[in-house]
């Protein structure tokens, strides 16, 4: 894809490899063609490229469970991380080489620790690595930086005016400017107007969405969770939305639960409103990587109060897991089995254009 082949020139420029024929764009942070340049400067091949993003997804299974556990219990937290390892969004991107996984990752993984650390006052190493993490998302792709919205304002939940004090969230701060230096660095004395030219503004960046677009860009992600995954969903849903209802004793800290709810729907939310509000089409369903996880958390909270209240009248609990393992098992086979379609059926898209790329090389002079 066009995205894939800008960020793997920028990897070969920054290896080293002599090109000059690329200048980095002042609309996608470079983070990815670093990493990928330090990878073939050191010897690496385009395997080793695609085990870099393979890692970042399986980093991004790891979190959803510990999302799971830590906002409610192991058992959420294993049945969201089998969805998210099956889902077929995350196994088709793993095989490409996108900003998408790896951005989804940073930002799923940021979030926990942002959790952990800043908004629970954990412990220091947690804003430590929500800083870093956060800051990565950013410098991998640009979309990332709407996710710090709902970031401030979970802040803004639990601290209200004490967030001032809260040392965690300033280091957090901090680290996330850290990370992104290099890109500032690299926009300010690239361009006369550094805002314009990274955000589009006042070019034709953002078009305008309004209703239509909410509306258009929420049918993207429902169909991207078929088949079954959004009827789960609802079933989630339907389990979470008292948190709406309980605002009050969220706003007194008074009921964690609802309060975990309440989290990974304002981070849920977030993307489809900016996007639906700037843009009057449906995007691509690779934009919402980083609210994946935490839909299928919801999901998987919402199975587990399933399995909880069938255990009120099935006193066999190994009954009821097994008819919950039976279920997964249904619902992850056409994930699993849409993916290998998928990424087969895109493995040689565009093999005419590598045809014609060895042509011109095979028939042109390498200083050409």
């Amino acid at each position: 894809w066009w995205d894939s082949a800008d960020y793997m020139m920028g990897a070969k420029e920054i290896a080293g490899l002599d090109l000059d024929t690329y200048n980095l764009n002042p609309r996608r942070p470079f983070f990815l063609s670093i990493l990928w340049g330090a990878i073939l400067w050191l010897g690496g091949n385009d395997s080793a490229l695609t085990f870099s993003v393979l890692l970042m997804s399986l980093g991004a299974v790891l979190y959803t469970y510990l999302i799971g556990k830590d906002l409610f219990n192991a058992e959420v937290g294993l049945i969201a991380a089998f969805l998210m390892a099956v889902f077929w969004e995350n196994l088709f991107f793993t095989a490409r080489l996108l900003t998408d996984v790896p951005a989804g990752f940073f930002l799923i993984a940021g979030f926990y620790h942002f959790i952990k650390g800043p908004v629970n006052n954990g412990h220091k190493k947690h804003a430590i690595l929500a800083g870093i993490l956060i800051g990565l998302a950013w410098f991998t792709r640009s979309a990332s930086l709407v996710m710090l919205v709902p970031l401030l304002i979970i802040l803004l939940l639990k601290h209200k005016t004490s967030v001032i004090k809260n040392k965690n969230s300033w280091l957090t701060a901090l680290l996330i400017i850290i990370v992104m230096l290099p890109f500032f660095i690299f926009l300010l004395s690239s361009s006369d107007n550094a805002l314009k030219s990274y955000t589009g503004v006042g070019a034709g960046r953002f078009e305008g969405g309004g209703f239509a677009g909410l509306w258009e860009n929420l049918k993207l992600i429902l169909r991207t969770l078929t088949p079954y995954y959004y009827w789960i969903f609802y079933i989630g849903l339907f389990f979470t939305a008292d948190c709406f209802l309980g605002l009050d004793l969220i706003s007194k800290n008074k009921d964690q639960e609802l309060t975990n709810k309440l989290y990974l729907i304002l981070w849920t939310i977030a993307p489809w409103l900016f996007f639906g509000l700037t843009f009057n089409r449906a995007l691509e369903d690779r934009y919402y990587m980083a609210i994946y996880p935490t839909m299928l958390i919801i999901a998987a909270y919402g199975l587990y109060k399933l399995k909880t209240l069938a255990e009120n009248y099935i006193k066999l609990k190994w009954i009821t897991t097994t008819l919950l393992i039976i279920l997964l098992i249904f619902i992850a086979y056409p994930q699993v089995t849409y993916a290998d379609q998928l990424i087969k059926a895109r493995s040689t898209g565009f093999a005419e254009v590598a045809l014609a790329g060895y042509w011109i090389k095979e028939n042109s002079n390498p200083q050409d």
